[in-house]
């Protein structure tokens, strides 16, 4: 199917508020310019299942580097020091996911992660609701270097993860609103340090999120404006998770009224725009420099943070439905989290591994 047939729907009532006005026209001009981007990477990389296979010595070199011989085995809870200090967690599963992955999702059933992700979109479209995907890349898509030792197994694919590659694009074509944030890291991966030691992005990598977020809420809606003003002083250090290592980050303020206040952006009624998803979105929010508050103060409108909930987990920090009521006081939501997350969480780590065998919805991590 040509880019140019394909339907994005966006049936939102645009009424609902006289602050935020959604602009539907922007929204998929937006989304077709992402869909173009996509068919670039098809058109270097090959089909995604030509794509994938020629990934094969990619995946087997990482089996036998972290899976085989480290991960479960040498290291407490399953992470991996690279010489570099560079950590390598349970995300590295990820990477082994087929292109048709399936596993028990809403009501019980077998879904793709697409289906998933659109079962909760159209709930929150069916409510009048803008549901906005942010989603993040992995570090080792953005730094292959650190995950794969030999970037000649990478067999010249210009991306090692076509399933997510994939995911992200039938998402689009399925009329769900995403930000992909892939290429935008790409784009900047030299400029500053996108990723923590961990897997987490950075405070760079986080104020890099919050200005593309914002650059598109901006452009798909009107209004964004109550009379509120987001200051910020850069005077607060922290450690963060890099060892031995301080990061410097933003305080938020809150301006309205020529009144000054602490901006604690999980404690304000003020917004009708909420964001949750996973831990990155937590990520400094304490010393103000997540990707919330950074939102905020691109958008200079205060924003709600909803917290840690993962729509791909059963058993750590699951979306709740109580959650979702929570949600629903609001007029956009944002999910930010990893692309990679529909293939990893709820999963336990077996005797043998995912590659070892076809049933990957089987393995629990």
């Amino acid at each position: 199917m040509g880019l140019t047939k394909v339907k994005i729907s966006a049936t939102l009532d645009t009424t609902r508020h006289d602050t935020l006005i959604f602009c539907p026209e922007k929204a998929k001009l937006f989304q077709t310019y992402q869909l173009e981007t996509l068919e670039k990477e098809n058109n270097i990389n090959g089909s995604y299942d030509e794509w994938y296979e020629g990934l094969s010595d990619f995946r087997k070199g990482i089996y036998h580097r972290y899976i085989k011989y480290s991960l479960g085995q040498k290291y407490r809870y399953m992470r991996t020091v690279e010489p570099s200090g560079e950590v390598i967690d349970h995300h590295i599963m990820s990477y082994f996911a087929p292109l048709n992955f399936t596993r028990k999702g809403w009501g019980n059933k077998e879904l793709s992660p697409v289906e998933q992700i659109l079962t909760i979109s159209r709930h929150f479209q069916e409510n009048n609701i803008r549901f906005i995907y942010a989603a993040l890349p992995n570090k080792g898509s953005i730094y292959p270097e650190i995950i794969c030792a030999d970037l000649a197994k990478l067999n010249g694919k210009t991306i090692n993860v076509p399933q997510w590659r994939k995911y992200i694009r039938e998402l689009i074509a399925s009329g769900v609103e995403v930000i992909d944030l892939l290429p935008v890291f790409m784009t900047h991966r030299d400029e500053a340090r996108l990723f923590s030691k961990e897997h987490h992005i950075s405070a760079a990598g986080a104020k890099l999120t919050a200005e593309t977020v914002a650059e598109y809420l901006k452009f798909t809606t009107k209004n964004i404006d109550a009379g509120y003003h987001i200051e910020h002083e850069r005077n607060n250090i922290f450690c963060s998770d890099i060892v031995n290592e301080y990061e410097t980050a933003d305080v938020y303020f809150i301006v309205k009224d020529g009144i000054r206040s602490a901006y604690w952006n999980q404690d304000t009624d003020a917004s009708r725009i909420a964001i949750f998803g996973d831990c990155n979105l937590q990520s400094y929010m304490s010393s103000g420099a997540g990707i919330s508050a950074n939102l905020a103060h691109n958008l200079c409108y205060p924003v709600y943070n909803a917290g840690r909930h993962l729509i791909f987990s059963k058993n750590e920090d699951s979306l709740t439905a109580e959650t979702v009521r929570l949600l629903k006081k609001f007029d956009i939501v944002i999910y930010n989290a990893f692309a990679s997350a529909s293939f990893v969480r709820t999963s336990t780590l077996r005797r043998k591994h995912p590659f070892s065998f076809l049933d990957w919805c089987g393995i629990m991590l």
